[in-house]
């Protein structure tokens, strides 16, 4: 299973160097896992998120494209990789984000 979504590169989501701030990155990660893991799984919530920057999303770019896809499961543990990647299809960034699924009260 996979989830696609685009972010604008807006200027409210850069830095003081004019590119999108680390946290805006991992937070367009966290917006494309989070709707995934509800389509493959019980509701879950991000555990661990870990993120390795490859390259900046300079203001040029008019979006950043998200793809997540579900790598495992194992008991209430959820793991999925994404791409953060430019317009042209360059990788700026990668992410594993491991979710819990979360028990019913």
């Amino acid at each position: 299973a996979a989830l696609v979504a685009r972010f604008p590169m807006l200027e409210a989501f850069q830095n003081p160097m004019g590119l999108m701030q680390g946290g805006m990155v991992a937070a367009a990660v966290d917006n494309v896992v989070g709707p995934l893991s509800y389509l493959v799984a019980p509701p879950s919530v991000t555990a661990q998120l870990s993120m390795t920057y490859l390259a900046p999303v300079t203001p040029d770019l008019e979006y950043v494209e998200v793809e997540a896809t579900r790598v495992a499961r194992s008991g209430r543990q959820l793991v999925f990789d994404a791409t953060v990647r430019a317009p042209d299809g360059a990788v700026l960034a990668m992410a594993r984000s491991t979710n819990t699924i979360v028990r019913k009260g």
